[in-house]
């Protein structure tokens, strides 16, 4: 925001948006009016507001230091904002330092289409970093709006393969649009709470696996707690108060861990962790890593268990007995290190409880192809956004079109 870039200085400053009711943005009228007799001194004045709104374009300017770029949308009929015009109401000033970039408007008949247009000219003169916007496959591209920037066509893997894991076929179904944005133009995002927390369990937990196989038996709790606490990292928490929750519940969940282990009669030595695997299947690759295989022990050496450790909500049985992302696990032990997964199971942390469930070969044959259908999807193009109330927690929401008209 403008009010946070206070103070701070970019070679290059993009202000969106410089329109009327937008900046200078609408005046809000208070929900209750401070009566002018109580004031304490001259009532302010009536533009108060617009000069308020100034100021703060102002300051917008004034963080580059070489190049600035201000967008507005022009309509016919229409009067630009009154900021745009102060710009260009000294014309000495315009012509020597100010170019203007037009973007044609895309006809309705190619809309739904990509518009790729030149970006030929800088909006303000100045001297620019080097390569700032240099691309190496050509010339830079601006879209007129964010259905034809989202609408262009993805560059594919150079084999041609496309690789999926558990999670981007998880982040497609709940939304097509969302998976474009992570997996595909790679657009970074925050920390967030429950990810830093789950990396650090995670952590954690291998660290105790790894322990127990060195020394030949579980270590104990202090040892972990030590290590937990050590790779505490502060990343994404909202306040003090709220990682210091997730800290402390931390402690607790590993606590019941350590004690629920000491009663595993599984050899230590034969435990895999992190295991990755890359499962191959003609025009689709399978990638992902399983937290923990081990032995059932049942007289079969190739029998095993395929563990997930979740943080978080709870997983249910109904939410194991349907999960594709365990049915993928259970292909790539089949396929891959050519183990039978005879039992898979969420490890639920939050209250120290396993749920297992089993798949069978048809099971991994309906899992197979949802996967490809998905797949297919994905190659077609289809990355259709799906609003609704997980839209509140989405950091792609200021990029999505399904929300473009709420800015």
């Amino acid at each position: 925001t403008v009010h946070a870039a206070k103070g701070l200085e970019f070679p290059v400053v993009f202000i969106l948006s410089v329109a009327p009711r937008r900046f200078p943005h609408s005046e809000q009228k208070p929900v209750i009016q401070f009566p002018d007799e109580l004031r304490k001194g001259p009532p302010p004045p009536p533009d108060i507001h617009q000069q308020e709104e100034r100021r703060l374009f102002y300051v917008a300017m004034t963080r580059a230091e070489h190049r600035l770029y201000v967008s507005n949308v022009a309509k016919p009929g229409k009067k630009p904002s009154a900021f745009i015009d102060d710009l260009l109401s000294n014309a000495a000033v315009a012509a020597r330092d100010i170019e203007r970039i037009q973007v044609p408007a895309v006809p309705p008949e190619d809309a739904a289409s990509p518009a790729r247009l030149p970006l030929s000219e800088p909006m303000m003169r100045g001297e620019a970093q080097p390569g700032l916007f240099s691309e190496p496959a050509g010339a830079s591209s601006v879209y007129p709006d964010l259905v034809s920037w989202v609408n262009r066509p993805s560059e594919a893997a150079p084999d041609g393969k496309l690789v999926l894991s558990a999670t981007a076929i998880e982040s497609y179904r709940d939304c097509p649009l969302k998976y474009k944005f992570s997996h595909h133009l790679r657009i970074p995002t925050g920390p967030q709470p429950a990810l830093t927390f789950g990396n650090i369990m995670h952590q954690a937990v291998r660290f105790f696996v790894e322990q127990r196989k060195k020394m030949k038996s579980p270590p104990e709790f202090e040892a972990v707690e030590q290590f937990y606490l050590s790779a505490w990292k502060d990343a994404g928490f909202e306040d003090a108060y709220q990682e210091e929750a997730y800290r402390k519940a931390g402690v607790e969940q590993l606590r019941a861990f350590v004690e629920r282990q000491k009663d595993s009669r599984v050899p230590a030595e034969k435990i895999r962790t992190e295991e990755f695997f890359r499962l191959d299947l003609g025009d689709l690759v399978l990638e992902g890593r399983i937290d923990q295989i081990q032995p059932l022990g049942a007289g079969d050496d190739h029998a095993v268990e395929l563990i997930d450790y979740k943080t978080g909500r709870p997983r249910s049985q109904k939410d194991a007995d349907k999960s594709l992302q365990l049915s993928i696990y259970a292909l790539a032990a089949r396929e891959q290190l050519k183990l039978k997964p005879a039992r898979l199971t969420f490890h639920n942390l939050a209250n120290n409880q396993p749920v297992s469930t089993a798949r069978t070969g048809g099971d991994l044959q309906d899992a197979l192809k949802e996967v490809r259908e998905v797949a297919e999807e994905i190659r077609r193009g289809v990355f259709r956004p799906t609003p609704g109330f997980a839209c509140r927690f989405c950091d792609f929401v200021p990029v999505c079109p399904a929300h473009e008209e709420t800015f």
